[in-house]
């Protein structure tokens, strides 16, 4: 999708990934953005999104990156939406 939206479509493209306890998830995300020409983020909280969503205020699309979860249990679930 970023690629589709940077580079097919010239568009200003940021990507915030969520995903930030899974081992290599944040350098793979940050090496791929690289490549693609768009910015990168890793967040950990609300308050850090907050910042992120105004630094990236100028983009053309913000696409998010959620971590995996199971959709049969409910606990994920409920914290994806939180």
């Amino acid at each position: 999708m970023a690629y589709q939206l940077a580079v097919k479509e010239g568009r200003k493209v940021g990507v915030v990934t969520l995903d930030v306890e899974r081992i290599g998830a944040v350098p793979s995300l940050v090496s791929y953005a690289c490549i693609l020409g768009v910015r990168c983020a890793g967040v950990y909280d609300l308050i850090e999104l907050g910042g992120c969503l105004e630094k990236f205020k100028d983009l053309d699309v913000i696409l998010f990156d959620t971590r995996g979860i199971n959709p049969r249990i409910k606990l994920e679930l409920k914290e994806l939406a939180d």
